[in-house]
């Protein structure tokens, strides 16, 4: 046997031109940068008349950061057939967004899913979405306890690296599932051959998944003989074995090291004696490289990895012939370089009316933590997510097909638990990288990159020379004017972030300073699409329903029935108030205010900037006049607004508009700090028109300013709030809620208190989640008594 290491990518030698061919197609392959996600949802299980809130967090497989460039977040409801029943944008920050979703009183009991997605991830096959089950009923219905128990088992009989080779020795996993496919356990196994001779003894575990290690010999079958639980045993049929091909055996011999021990059939040991084969550890894109021999005439050849050369977390272990062909595959999750934090409740004071629960966190001083934090009774059988951050990140992106609750492999981290994962990755099989597609060559592009939504318009009113479009300022939105063009119609805006409903104000302004009223054609645009889940997972069983003793059947009457209360006629009256500013951009009481004798001393607005430190020079030529302001102190263009949307081209629009025509201006030589501004920052604000002197030709704001209320939008973010639970009886200890943090930031080791309701709960759960700045991960799960 040949005995090797593996400590860093190879780089030194002649590289062949299987190498050459798979470095090609991971490097086009994994060229472009990807999404994954995960919602943090407040409970599993829901009541109509509740809201699903939720934490959205975005992560870089690769860089093992928050993806921070995302943010449109389309987060969908589906029925339990996998039909959307709604969806909407939520916005997303530095890697996280926070949302809810309103639950319609008219969904009927059942499974329903929530999925969540961007546009940027339809370009790949394996796109990243997050896809969670949950449960809705309907307030009064009657729930029964889980029935268990199932009398019917079949299990499967996996030959590590895929093959099972006569005449060397072979590990076998082995999966037991009940009738639903959920993991059963069984009491005995024992392996015999053809002969009837005992060949080797299963030994069962919890989850049921385990292995043992068969070499098969020609001419005889094998199969196994299974003792369940209700008492029935079965035999079932093992694979047949084959002379042909190679297997694997990875054994994780201690803390430092990784054995790999490969074998082959004698008809491959003659037939290709020489043939040179490349084992590609792989992980997003990124590779190492190390060649596979085997001496004359050996089955084996054994080869011994520092686990410190490994990639964090989940690795994907290749076999390659010389051709650049898969043979088989293995996947290894390396938990030695595996690091997270941890959380500790270091208080928990009952006051008056609530409990002040203080958190302190335990990981390096330079990490900074986002946390979202459901809080729930004790007792609680509404949270039974088979997904946390860890298992979402970290493991599933890897595996094919739906696996039974991953999260159970990162909850308490014990020997025993890493053990049962490395079962659970060789009955697998291959990963979620199909190698076809990896030698398909770069993935093209359908669907871009958002960021925000586009406004687009088609101006129907007449466009004279040096009109331009006014768009008034919103959130994260400072305003724009836009030059129109008898030729050129339509215009469009891109990156805008309105909330859904928001009015955004037009106006076409004339190179005279009047304002009218446009006509246009408007429509808000985003790459939200009606979709229909394509694999909807399996349905999470409630894993600790039995365990709560739920008993018969009993009603969810989670709410209080209270009384309506009729309410006194009242009639309201108040003064009309004048208008007063509240742009986000200029403190109302440095605003200047234009009065009567302001307005006589300065007839223009070029008059007044002349007075205020500005230089002012009007260029007469044959078409329209130009105007060029500059600042005396360093002679640099100042910026302008009107009503706080920017002027790029002041042509005639300040030559001789009138003082009159403005309530206040505020004027900042300095340039308050503000990009481009180094010759200052100069704002006008416009009278309304019943502040016009003229009264018989003012217009109406309704007049001058075309309103649309955008139906496209991003989803406003409010702070949390409770239903009016009846917090007494064991419906509210098994399906209600004390309290949610969508957003609590913790440094290394300081400490963060929060207040959530005092209830008549029997204590109190806290089921924490969270990423840090740096990529760190943390799922957790904390109890008050």
């Amino acid at each position: 046997m040949i005995s090797t290491s593996f400590f860093c990518l190879k780089c030194y030698g002649q590289v062949s031109p299987a190498e050459k061919k798979a470095t090609k197609a991971f490097q086009e392959y994994f060229d472009l940068q990807r999404e994954t996600l995960f919602l943090h949802l407040n409970k599993s299980t829901y009541v109509t008349g509740e809201e699903i809130w939720f934490k959205a967090y975005i992560y870089n497989k690769r860089e093992k950061l928050p993806f921070e460039e995302t943010t449109n977040l389309y987060v969908g409801l589906y029925d339990s057939i996998g039909r959307q029943l709604t969806k909407k944008i939520f916005r997303a920050s530095k890697g996280y967004a926070d949302g809810h979703i309103e639950l319609d009183s008219t969904l009927n009991s059942g499974n329903y899913y929530i999925k969540a997605s961007t546009n940027w991830m339809r370009n790949f096959k394996d796109d990243g979405a997050y896809v969670q089950n949950i449960k809705i009923y309907q307030q009064g219905e009657s729930i029964s306890p889980r029935i268990s128990g199932k009398s019917d088992y079949d299990l499967q009989f996996l030959p590590e690296g895929g093959r099972l080779i006569s005449g060397i020795k072979n590990n076998i996993g082995v999966k037991c599932v009940d009738i639903d496919g959920y993991g059963a356990k069984f009491i005995k196994g024992i392996v015999k051959d053809s002969e009837n001779k005992l060949v080797n003894i299963i030994e069962p575990t919890a989850s049921g998944m385990t292995s043992f290690v068969l070499e098969p010999k020609n001419g005889l079958t094998y199969s196994a003989e299974i003792t369940f639980e209700n008492g029935s045993v079965k035999t079932f049929p093992l694979p047949l074995s084959t002379d042909e091909g190679y297997n694997v055996n990875l054994v994780d011999r201690d803390s430092t090291n990784l054995q790999l021990t490969f074998g082959r059939g004698s008809t491959t040991k003659l037939e290709k004696a020489q043939e040179d084969l490349i084992l590609w550890v792989s992980k997003d894109g990124l590779v190492k490289k190390l060649d596979i021999q085997f001496a004359k005439g050996e089955d084996y050849s054994l080869v011994t990895i520092d686990k410190e050369s490994l990639f964090k977390g989940m690795n994907v272990l290749t076999l390659l012939d010389q051709h650049g062909r898969p043979i088989l595959e293995r996947l290894y999750f390396n938990h030695k370089t595996v690091s997270s934090g941890t959380i500790e409740i270091s208080d928990a004071e009952i006051l008056k009316d609530s409990i002040a629960i203080t958190l302190k966190g335990k990981f390096d001083k330079s990490k900074h933590i986002q946390l979202s934090i459901s809080v729930l009774p004790k007792a609680t059988m509404a949270y039974d997510h088979d997904q946390n951050i860890l298992s979402t990140f970290l493991l599933s992106p890897y595996l094919k097909g739906h696996i039974e609750n991953p999260s159970y492999y990162f909850k308490e981290v014990t020997k025993s638990k890493i053990k049962e994962l490395d079962v659970l990755l060789l009955t697998q099989g291959w990963s979620k990288y199909d190698w076809e597609e990896l030698y398909g060559g770069p993935i093209q592009i359908e669907f871009p990159f958002e960021r925000g939504i586009e406004l687009f318009g088609k101006i129907q009113s007449e466009i004279k020379s040096g009109d331009k479009l006014m768009v008034y300022p919103f959130e994260d939105f400072q305003g724009s004017a836009i030059a129109l063009h008898a030729d050129s119609t339509e215009f469009s805006i891109k990156g805008l972030f309105p909330t859904k409903g928001q009015a955004i104000r037009l106006s076409i302004l004339d190179d005279r300073g009047s304002i009218k009223k446009p006509k246009m054609y408007l429509s808000a645009r985003s790459n939200m699409v009606t979709d229909r889940l394509a694999n909807i997972p399996g349905e999470v069983r409630p894993n600790n329903w039995a365990d709560n003793n739920v008993g018969t059947s009993q009603p969810i009457n989670l709410f209080q029935d209270d009384e309506p209360v009729e309410l006194d006629e009242v009639t309201v009256s108040a003064e009309k108030n004048k208008r007063r500013f509240t742009t986000p951009f200029v403190f109302e009481n440095k605003l200047t205010k234009v009065t009567d004798k302001t307005a006589k001393m300065y007839p223009g607005v070029l008059d007044l900037l002349r007075n205020n430190g500005f230089s002012v020079i009007i260029s007469y030529e044959p078409k329209f006049d130009r105007v060029q302001i500059k600042s005396l102190r360093n002679r640099k263009y100042p910026v302008i607004y009107i009503d706080d949307v920017r002027l790029m081209d002041l042509d005639r629009l300040l030559y001789d508009y009138p003082l009159s025509r403005l309530d206040s201006y505020y004027i900042s030589r300095s340039g308050d700090g503000e990009s481009g501004a180094a010759g200052g920052v100069i704002r006008i604000y416009t009278k309304e028109s019943d502040q016009l002197e003229d009264t018989s030709a003012a217009k109406t704001p309704k007049d001058r300013i075309l309103v649309y209320n955008t139906p496209l939008g991003f989803e406003s973010v409010k702070s949390y709030y409770s239903p009016k639970y009846g917090t007494s009886g064991n419906t509210f200890q098994n399906f209600g809620v004390v309290h949610w943090v969508s957003s609590m930031s913790l440094r290394g080791n300081e400490s963060k208190t929060f207040k959530v309701p005092k209830t008549d709960a029997q204590g109190i759960t806290l089921f924490i989640e969270g990423m840090g700045k740096n990529g760190t991960l943390i799922s957790t799960t904390l109890t008050i008594p």
